[in-house]
Parts: C-alpha cells; structure tokens; sequence
C-alpha cells in the first residue's frame, strides 16, 4: 500500500466494503492472531516450554463470577505452538491444590511445570507432559504459613524459588524437592531472621550469570540481590519511585530480567 484514496470531494468518507479504514499507511503492520480455548481465562504469566508449546496461569474458571481471592479460581492452560488448545475445555489443568495462579509459572528441565497460587497461597506442578498434578491435594503451602503468591523461577541446577508476595517471604525448594523445602525472608519484630535477607511484597525474581537472585519489592521502591548459595548475605537498591499516572505515583517495581552480562558489583 504505497497511497492510500482519499475520500471524494465533498464526501467525510470513502466508499468501502469495511469501516473504520486508514487514512495513511502506517510506518509497520502488526497482525495480531487471538487464540481461545483449553481453559484460557484472566491470563497471568505465561511460559514456553522446550517442544514451543505454551503454558499459562488462568486467574478465573471459564464461566465464574468470582473475585481475586475467592470463588472458582482458575488452572493451567496449553496450547500447541500453532494455538491448538491441548488442555480440557474451561477447567484447564487442575488438581494439585492450584486455585486462581497469578503471575508465577516456570518450566524445568525435568518435564514439570511449577506455579503459584494467588487464591490457592501454595505451589504447585505438574507433569509437562501429561498435565497430571505432581503436587499434593493441597498444593506445598508449608502447613497454611503462605500467603498469595506470585513469581516462581526454576534455575539452571534445578532449584526452585517461589515469591509469597502476601506475607513478604521467599520459599526455596533445592532441586525442587518440596520435603526439604524452606521458606526465608520473614521478620521477627522488624528483624530479619535470616542473615540481612528481607523482603516487602516480593513480586518477580530472576537469577544472573553469578547465581545471584534478583528479586522486585512490589510493597516499596527497592529490589534485593542475594547469592543463591547464600540468602542471607542480601543487598537492597534502591531503584527510585516508579510512575503509575499521572497523579498517584507508585513505588513499586514488578517486572525484573537478568541480562547475560551482570554487573560484579
């Protein structure tokens, strides 16, 4: 489309079969493909799996009238890398004690797919293949001590780490074995327990080239930084206020990558 007509004298509109229409060509075409089914509602994270299939947290069940917190939340969807819905139609994958997962998904080399649960407050995984829930009926919620989760990462040796945004902690799971399972970060009067590691609403977590986990306060304006062999030797920076609108700034950073070079700071 080098020129595109304009509308005839006098006339506010050309004639064509569709409206609205350009009225100059773009700089870029996007074309977007929107995909449904398999149980795809009130999507929050997403992950690619090795064979390109893709992986998401559904907040909601297809079809309830629920709130964030309560109600009929949500399972796991899968779609082939062409869209092909490849789990059950409106529930998705479900068991496990998965119940409305938010942001938090991560594949692991071993054919599973961990999760966390906002309504559920525990983590969850299932079998990559299949669907199947690996996870206890009630999920791993570390006997009710989690609160609404968010970011879940699985690093190159296999480890777990998983964010309960709710009650400001960090729960790791070492090779992904949940009986060994600890979950660090808390507080005892103001004071961390564990070394200077503390966190205010943790929301998303990566891991850099130095084994160092990175993870966003979405409760404050700072991200930490701690080695993962030792999460008790953590640092604070301070990353400023983020602007939310106009007239309600927000200091809270959500979203974090780690880039393949790192700073040796």
């Amino acid at each position: 489309m080098s020129s595109i007509q304009l509308a005839p004298a006098g006339k506010r509109w050309r004639k064509v079969p569709h409206i609205p229409y350009l009225s100059f060509a773009p700089s870029a075409w996007t074309l977007s493909l929107v995909y449904a089914g398999g149980g795809l509602n009130s999507l929050g994270g997403i992950a690619i799996d090795g064979e390109g299939n893709l992986w998401a947290d559904d907040n909601f069940l297809v079809g309830s009238q629920s709130p964030i917190y309560s109600g009929f939340g949500g399972g796991l969807s899968k779609l082939a890398p062409n869209g092909k819905p490849l789990s059950p139609m409106t529930t998705g994958f479900r068991g496990g004690g998965i119940d409305g997962p938010g942001f938090g998904i991560a594949v692991s080399a071993d054919d599973k797919v961990w999760a966390t649960s906002l309504a559920g407050k525990n983590v969850n995984v299932f079998d990559r293949k299949t669907g199947r829930p690996l996870s206890p009926e009630t999920g791993y919620d570390f006997d009710g001590k989690l609160g609404t989760m968010q970011g879940i990462i699985v690093t190159p040796s296999g480890d777990v780490w998983a964010l309960d945004n709710g009650n400001h902690q960090i729960v790791y799971l070492p090779g992904g074995d949940a009986s060994k399972g600890r979950v660090l970060g808390r507080t005892v009067d103001g004071k961390p327990v564990d070394g200077t590691l503390q966190v205010k609403a943790p929301f998303h977590l990566a891991i850099d080239q130095q084994d160092r986990i990175w993870v966003t306060n979405s409760g404050s304006d700072t991200v930490t930084r701690f080695p993962a062999n030792d999460p008790g030797n953590a640092k604070e920076f301070k990353v400023g206020i983020v602007p939310h609108a106009a007239d309600r700034p927000s200091p809270s950073p959500i979203g974090l990558c780690a880039t393949e070079s790192s700073s040796s700071r």
